[in-house]
């Protein structure tokens, strides 16, 4: 075996410790099957995120119905509470006809007594007007004239009986059909009312129905959504996976194959080397045998020299001495030679090593490339995940960050209420109601056990009488074939105001000043029938506390200093619970149980958005009803640009139709406004939202 085979043969038999063993290598099939698993879990996950989106809109359609129905809830509430004061006004119209009709009954008694008693009184003196004998049995004609004149005296006093008697009579068919015609109406309305409520409490169950419905149908998709979502997650951890596996296995295969160009190059040079040593000693044995030789013949030409030298000395020693020359000559030619065929055989193998060593550091430099465009793929991915998970904890940081700032400032305006509360004290119940505050709730700033009669933790929970209502005889026609429980539904049911006595509609708890013209304008328009006004408002744990504002005063003139009061009312209250159908003219109250979160809200005690706002203008002595279509009719309405402190804005599924408003909020000035926003919220200020659902804003008062 040559010694190139040998240090051929060594480096192979080195090359199988010097690489290790070569990691998993998927196939092309394995790669593109794992890419196209997940293009279809994206094409999957965009899908589902389409009819989540979808749903989504549904759900906040849905949402904004039921806030629809729950206004109609409230306005058939509103309604209800008026039906039932027109129905005590009938009752105690009815009841004063009654004691009218009952005088008038003593009135035609009476009547009825006079002419039978002038009647007998004629009979038994034989005449219908008075007895004849009165005037034949007189003394002289003065007498005569006399008893004459009493006789036409008495008789006329008869007569006037008579027509007093079917006056009576006229007057007390009257007042029976105005008592019954006002209580035929009062009932009427409160039947449509109920019935109204009946309705509209049905559509807010099918409402509540259809979200609960939506939103089950919501968490279902996006459950399938999640799980498509981790199914595409474990899809591209798989081609991630394949793929990293296939460059850790391309990067192993290039320094594998590095390593084995290394090692035969190696075996190569090693061989050379061993090559040009052998040639190097051949030459250097050749010239040794050389050398031998030219000593052995010069020896050899020493003894016949030697022999002839008898014959010439002189001649001889001169031929050995050339010989010698020419001997040593040659054995320094020889050497010389082999010396440079040795330096040639030197310089070929220092060549060869040379472009042996440069073809190793081109080898090297490309494995180290190859290596180095790895390093950076990967650094790259781990800088790009690290920036990420930066990114990531940065926004998770701003948020904490947000929520710990918001949780302060409600923590530092709970500590300023707090503070103003513990400086609340009221003497006695009339200073609770001289302060708007009645009913107060234990835990309520000024509240105290002296102010709480029965110890159920609501101290002065009887307010004082209201104003009396305006009102009016119900007259005398036949029961109107229209109806309206306010002004303003008769402005949302299209009737042509104002609306005169005799006309379709037209009833004395519209006509404010009595003068036969109801609803001459908007602003007057309270809601109200006649009567003595609501009840005491009294709160209870569970039970909401009657809205004064079913029979509110007429508002007052507007006023740019009114609507900074209303404002300023309305923003005192930021922080309090939202509850839906609470709030009155006098503060927060216990709302109404219902759906869409608002199933605890007869337990809290706080504002809904129309008893806030409602709330705010009776502080500046603008009284509205707490329903939010009807306070968008009662005043003027004014442009974006011409808002100013106190306006109304209002919110509708349909912005061409008021009857679809179901949100109301004020206007604060500089594009902020104060609203309650949905049950599980409390009363705050935000910007001022003049997007989709915005149908206008009205100025209470004006």
């Amino acid at each position: 075996m040559s010694a190139l085979a040998l240090a051929l043969l060594l480096g192979t038999l080195t090359t199988a410790t010097a690489v290790p063993p070569p990691p998993p290598n998927p196939s092309d099939q394995e790669i593109q099957e794992s890419q196209d698993a997940a293009s279809s879990a994206a094409a999957q996950v965009g899908v589902l995120a389409g009819q989540v989106s979808r749903t989504q809109g549904q759900i906040d359609r849905l949402r904004d119905d039921m806030e629809l129905k729950g206004e109609l809830v409230k306005k058939a509430v509103i309604d209800v509470q008026l039906a039932q004061q027109d129905a005590r006004t009938a009752r105690s119209e009815a009841a004063g006809a009654a004691s009218a009709a009952q005088a008038a009954g003593g009135a035609v008694g009476a009547a009825e007594q006079r002419a039978a008693e002038f009647a007998a009184a004629s009979l038994r003196q034989g005449s219908v007007l008075g007895s004849v004998t009165a005037l034949l049995d007189s003394g002289n004609a003065t007498d005569l004239l006399d008893r004459e004149q009493l006789l036409r005296q008495v008789s006329a006093d008869q007569v006037a009986v008579l027509q007093q008697l079917q006056t009576s009579r006229n007057a007390k068919a009257n007042l029976d059909s105005d008592a019954r015609l006002a209580q035929d109406q009062a009932q009427a309305a409160q039947q449509r009312a109920e019935i109204a409520a009946a309705t509209a409490e049905a559509a807010q169950r099918d409402a509540q129905t259809a979200f609960s419905q939506g939103q089950t149908q919501l968490r279902a998709l996006q459950a399938q959504l999640d799980e498509q979502q981790t199914a595409y997650g474990v899809a591209l951890s798989r081609v991630a996976g394949l793929k990293s596996q296939r460059e850790q296995y391309e990067t192993w295969l290039a320094e594998k194959k590095a390593e084995e160009e290394r090692l035969r190059r190696e075996a190569e040079q090693r061989a050379r080397e061993a090559a040009a040593a052998a040639a190097a000693k051949a030459a250097a044995e050749r010239a040794e045998a050389a050398r031998v030789a030219a000593q052995q013949a010069a020896a050899e030409r020493a003894q016949a020299a030697a022999l002839a030298a008898e014959r010439a000395a002189a001649a001889k020693a001169k031929a050995q001495q050339e010989a010698a020359a020419k001997a040593a000559a040659q054995r320094t030619a020889a050497a010389k030679a082999a010396a440079q065929r040795a330096a040639a055989a030197k310089a070929a193998a220092d060549r060869v090593a040379a472009q042996q060593a440069a073809a190793e550091r081109a080898a090297a430099e490309r494995a180290a490339a190859t290596k180095a465009a790895a390093d950076r793929a990967a650094l790259a991915r781990s800088q790009a995940a690290k920036a990420a998970a930066e990114k990531a904890a940065s926004a998770k940081a701003a948020q904490l960050d947000a929520a710990r700032k918001a949780q302060e400032r409600l923590a530092a305006q709970q500590a300023a209420r707090n503070a103003a509360d513990r400086s609340v004290s009221y003497a006695d119940c009339s200073a609770v109601e001289a302060a708007h505050k009645a009913p107060l709730l234990k835990g309520q700033p000024g509240y105290r056990a002296a102010l709480d009669r029965n110890g159920n933790g609501v101290a002065c929970e009887v307010l004082g009488d209201s104003a009396a209502q305006n009102g009016g005889s119900a007259g005398t026609g036949g029961a109107p074939s229209v109806y309206y429980s306010s002004c303003a539904d008769a402005e949302l049911s299209g009737a042509s105001l104002p609306i005169h006595k005799g006309d379709p509609g037209y009833r004395s708890g519209l006509d404010s000043n009595g003068n036969g013209v109801a609803c001459e304008t908007l602003a007057a328009d309270t809601g109200s029938g006649s009567g003595s006004g609501p009840a005491p408002a009294v709160v209870d744990a569970g039970v909401a506390a009657p809205r004064d504002d079913a029979g509110s005063s007429t508002p007052g003139a507007w006023s740019a200093s009114k609507g900074q009061q209303a404002v300023a009312a309305a923003v005192r209250w930021v922080g309090t619970p939202y509850s839906w159908g609470g709030g009155n003219s006098s503060g927060p109250t216990t709302g109404i149980c219902g759906p869409n979160g608002a199933e605890n809200d007869c337990n809290i005690v706080g504002f809904d958005c129309s008893g806030l706002t409602a709330y705010g203008w009776a502080q500046a002595g603008v009284s509205i009803p707490s329903y939010s279509v009807y306070q968008y009719t009662l005043g003027q309405h004014v442009s974006i640009d011409d808002l100013m402190p106190g306006d109304l804005l209002f919110y509708a599924n349909d912005t061409s139709d008021p009857s679809t408003i179901h949100h109301v909020t004020m206007y604060m000035g500089n594009g902020q406004m104060v609203e309650a926003p949905y049950s599980g919220a409390y009363v705050h200020v935000t910007s001022a939202e003049f997007g989709n659902g915005f149908i206008g804003a009205t100025r209470p008062g004006t």
